[in-house]
């Protein structure tokens, strides 16, 4: 066979036994699992952020000798950047967006404050009343809201249909 009818025999072959593309792979997975292993990423992204967040608020108290409670609202914009840019290039990378990126932000920072506002007297109880560690109830108030900010985020960046991608059946 000459060399030419080979290519056109082997492209043939190729087109007939290729593997399904990633994407197909992944359009099988179920709404439920899509949205459980998003928020398993949004989660590793929160701790990376609380992460964040002691670091500043640290830094804040520690360094800067700012109020605890001052510390603790000018930390919420540091760990917000930080997150908002692993949630757009990790988390929520693959959904068709219903709102501008510098609406996101704005979103994202709104609720983090408001999240922040909410914990304050939580974080004032904890470090002043019952004398714990401002990291430490810092902390403690980051964390109860993790499922509640979540719910949130997952508004902000929720692809404008139910599903991520349709369903190929072959």
């Amino acid at each position: 066979m000459g060399r030419r009818r080979e290519e056109i025999a082997l492209v043939g072959v190729h087109e007939e036994v290729a593997p399904l593309p990633l994407v197909a792979a992944r359009a099988e997975r179920s709404p439920r699992l899509v949205r459980f292993l998003r928020f398993v990423r949004f989660s590793l992204v929160g701790v990376s952020g609380i992460v964040v967040n002691e670091a500043a608020l640290a830094l804040f108290v520690g360094v800067f000798h700012v109020n605890y409670v001052v510390g603790a609202l000018l930390a919420t914009p540091c760990s917000t950047l930080w997150n908002f840019i692993l949630l757009e290039i990790w988390v929520f990378k693959n959904t068709s967006h219903r709102h501008r990126r510098w609406h996101r932000w704005l979103m994202l920072m709104v609720v983090n404050n408001i999240a922040n506002f909410a914990t304050l007297p939580l974080l004032v109880l904890c470090t002043s009343v019952l004398g714990i560690n401002y990291l430490i109830s810092n902390l403690f108030t980051l964390i109860l809201v993790v499922v509640a900010r979540f719910a949130l985020a997952d508004r902000i960046w929720a692809p404008a249909l139910d599903t991520e991608a349709p369903s190929i059946k072959a």
